[in-house]
Parts: structure tokens; C-alpha cells; sequence
């Protein structure tokens, strides 16, 4: 019966076993009550399944993301977490936010919410993060003042050659004095480079 199984899982995750309650922490039906116990556990590897299971709430997520950012980023119900409430990004703890955009299955409404409410180093994050949405890579590429966030786009791998070269115009008309060494470097970092931008980065020189 679903009490009986509870109460199997309740005496599971009380066991001095870690393994039993490692057990308890990984099951998808395990109550969020008892995952927010598991969450303070001294076995790493119980908190670690805790980050992963579906079933965990998202303020416990948070308190766990900066120790196993890839388990909450990529965890299923934090998607449908924010499905349900799509508020949620917003409302998430910066330094959680801060440690998810690092990986890159930080699921897109994250990203976005960075983007649009974040201070510049959650953007910053965001505009490097291969999930970044295109236009708000051409907006920051045209119209950011800000040349560290600029440099972002130009470090984002999913970044276009159109929008590498919208940045190259800027710097051609004097914008961020002095910064095309800096824009170069970043440049040349990237997986492909076209000749076209190399031979433009040639002329800034």
C-alpha cells in the first residue's frame, strides 16, 4: 500500500546504512519532506542523488546547486518546476543562478532570466552560454556599451559570423578604444573563425 511504502522509505533514509539512504534519496517517489532531510546528510554521495531526483523542491536545489551544479542543472523537475511556475528563475538565489550557468544543461529559462534581470556577471554567464537566444546576441553585439559583455558574445561558440562581424564594425569606428587585442584574443579562441574575420582582425592590428 502507498502508506506502507512510505513508511518503508521513512525508515530507509533513517538507516545508518548510506547506501539505504542513498537508496531513499535517488527514488522519484520519495516524499519532498524526506528529500529535504536527505538534502543535510553527511554522506555526499545521499545529497548528490538528492540533486538529481525529480521529485526534490527547488529551494532545496538551490541549497545544493553549488556543490553539484551539473545534478540540478540537468535534473527533469526543475523543468517542469518552472513550467508550473514561471516565475521561478527569477526568483532563484543569485549565487544558484551564478553556479548553473556554468553548465550547459542550465535549461534555457535561466538563461533567459540572466539575461533579462541579471547583473552583469549572471549576463555575462548567460551571453557565453551556448543556449543564449540569438537575438539577444545581436542586441548586446549592436547596442551594449559595456565591452565585457560584448567579449561574452564574441566567446559564445553558438555566435554567428554575421554577429561577430556587427561587433568588428563597431571597433572599426572607434568604439572600446584599444580593445581589439582584447577582441582578438577572444576571437581566435572560438572553433571556426572565418577568413573574412580573420583578415578583418588583421586590419584592426
Amino acid at each position: 500500500t502507498p502508506d506502507s511504502n512510505q513508511k518503508r522509505l521513512r525508515q530507509q533514509a533513517a538507516s545508518s546504512d548510506p547506501d539505504e539512504r542513498r537508496a531513499v534519496a535517488a527514488n522519484p517517489k520519495a516524499p519532498a519532506a524526506l528529500l529535504r532531510e536527505l538534502a543535510a546528510d553527511d554522506d555526499p554521495a545521499v545529497r548528490k542523488a538528492v540533486a538529481a531526483n525529480p521529485n526534490a523542491p527547488p529551494d532545496v536545489l538551490w541549497d545544493l546547486a553549488e556543490d553539484y551544479p551539473s545534478e540540478v542543472a540537468d535534473n527533469p523537475g526543475l523543468r517542469l518546476a518552472v513550467a508550473a511556475d514561471p516565475a521561478l528563475p527569477k526568483n532563484m538565489p543569485r549565487p544558484a543562478l551564478v553556479t548553473i550557468l556554468n553548465e550547459k544543461d542550465c535549461p534555457v529559462p535561466f538563461v533567459v532570466s540572466a539575461l533579462r534581470g541579471g547583473d552583469w556577471v549572471c549576463r555575462e554567464k548567460a551571453l557565453r552560454h551556448p543556449k543564449a537566444p540569438l537575438d539577444a546576441l545581436r542586441q548586446v553585439a549592436s547596442q551594449e556599451e559595456n565591452f565585457t559583455l560584448v567579449r561574452a558574445v564574441l566567446a559564445n561558440p553558438d555566435a554567428p559570423p554575421a554577429i561577430i562581424n556587427v561587433i568588428l564594425d563597431r571597433l572599426e569606428n572607434g568604439e572600446w578604444s584599444g580593445r581589439h587585442v582584447h577582441a582578438t584574443e577572444v576571437i581566435c579562441g572560438r572553433p571556426e573563425v572565418t577568413e573574412n574575420v580573420l583578415r578583418r582582425l588583421e586590419e584592426l592590428a
